[in-house]
This record gives structure tokens, C-alpha cells and sequence, in this order.
């Protein structure tokens, strides 16, 4: 539901499952809210044999691993939340979009041309690469030019502002980069009083890492999840 550093581990059977429209996957079903995301990967996870499990999920697919969490706790052990404002507010984004000289998140988060990718990547890494244009052309026409009426919807989705927000029965790690321009830190501290209500919550801090803290700093991230998940 994310896309994390490698987490090989031989004590932990890892998958990556993308979500409905973020991948291969796509549903006839009209439904764009998380909560039926986290139900089909719940369902997936039963199909192949699955009891119970942990889950990690970073930006968007941390949504979907809250709600899987809260839905589900009987199937979820521990919880990761990866550079996930499950408590946004809708003025969150105003400061970015007036950086990014961008109208509106959806523009901004899926874009419609390269020159808009190259922007995006700028903004959610610290770490830039000097990638050529052919292969950052190339990248966008494999890959961010898909079921893209579909992807807006879902982000739009998770724009709205939620009325109240559970805490967790599970115990939760939340991962944030310091230098984070989606989902500025402060929303870390917050999100940690939130759900800091029902078990233990730990926040882990990386510096000099943006929104895609496990692309800026992989060594780091892998060993906090892997120290988290193996914790008691």
C-alpha cells in the first residue's frame, strides 16, 4: 500500500500490495474512499492466507493502514504511519500551494505533464537526483499517466477533513522526515497527541529527509521499522 525501503528480515514475511488505482488494480465499484481500500486489502491479505499481520502504509497508503487498523483490529498488530496527515485540515495546504505556484493539491500531487513531475520530486525529496529528461519522460508516460480521473478522486477523498479521528488499539510508529514540504512536522506532533489516546504512539524524526523520507534516508528508515516491529 506504500512504497517502502526493502525491510528483508528473515523473521518477517514482507508484501507490498499497491492500492485500487495506484497500480494494476482497478475495481467497477464507485467507491474512492479509504475505507474501501483498506477493505480490499484486507480481503486480499485473507485470501492468501493471512491471520493477522502488521501494516505500513506511507502518504496516501497510511490512510489505508490506519483504517485497516481501526476497522480490523483483531488482524493488525502493529501499525506504521509513514508521512501520513490522517489529521489534515484543509488550510494545511495553502503554504505549499503558494510555494509551488500550483492551484489546487490534485495538480500538484498527480501530475499531467513531466515538467510537473520534475516539480513534484522537488518538493518530496530532500535527496534530488539529476535525472535526464528522456528518462523522467519516459517514467511519466509508463507510469503517472494511468486511471489518473480515478487517482484524482481518491485524493480527493482524503482532502476532506474528518469530523474526529480514533485512536489506534494498536501500537503505532509514526515516521516523518524533517524537512517534510507535503506534510510539515508539526502535524506529526499533533497526529501523535491524537492517537496517542488509546496505546503506546511513537514519533521518529529523521533529519534531512523530505516526504519521501524512505527514498532520503532507506538505511535509517529500515532499521527504525525493523527495531519497532521486533519490539515487545
Amino acid at each position: 500500500m506504500a512504497t517502502p525501503s526493502p525491510l528483508s528480515c528473515p523473521l518477517l514475511r514482507s508484501l507490498y500490495p499497491r492500492s485500487v488505482f495506484l497500480g494494476h488494480s482497478t475495481t467497477t465499484s464507485l467507491d474512492r474512499t479509504v475505507e474501501f481500500q483498506a477493505e480490499c486489502l484486507t480481503k486480499l491479505l485473507k485470501i492468501i492466507g493471512l491471520r493477522r499481520y502488521h501494516v505500513l502504509g506511507h502518504s496516501y497508503g497510511g490512510f489505508v493502514a490506519y483504517h485497516m487498523a481501526r476497522l480490523w483490529p483483531e488482524k493488525v498488530g502493529k501499525v506504521v504511519l509513514v508521512s501520513s496527515a490522517i489529521n489534515r485540515k484543509s488550510r494545511d495546504q495553502d503554504d505549499l500551494l503558494e510555494l509551488t505556484k500550483m492551484e489546487n493539491m490534485e495538480d500538484l500531487i498527480l501530475p499531467k505533464t513531466p515538467h510537473a513531475l520534475r516539480l513534484l520530486m522537488a518538493v518530496t525529496m530532500k535527496r534530488q537526483l539529476p535525472i535526464p529528461v528522456f528518462i523522467l519522460n519516459n517514467f511519466f508516460h509508463s507510469l503517472c499517466s494511468k486511471n489518473m480521473d480515478e487517482q484524482r478522486e481518491l485524493l480527493r477523498n482524503i482532502q476532506e477533513e474528518r469530523a474526529s479521528i480514533p485512536p489506534l488499539k494498536q501500537d503505532v510508529l509514526l515516521i516523518w522526515g524533517q524537512n517534510d514540504e507535503i506534510v510539515r512536522l508539526e502535524k506529526a506532533f499533533e497526529l501523535k497527541e491524537i492517537l496517542g489516546l488509546g496505546k503506546a504512539v511513537r514519533l521518529e524524526v529523521i533529519k534531512n529527509a523530505g516526504h519521501m523520507v524512505h527514498f532520503d534516508a532507506s538505511n535509517r528508515f529500515s532499521k527504525i521499522v525493523r527495531n519497532f516491529l521486533h519490539s515487545y
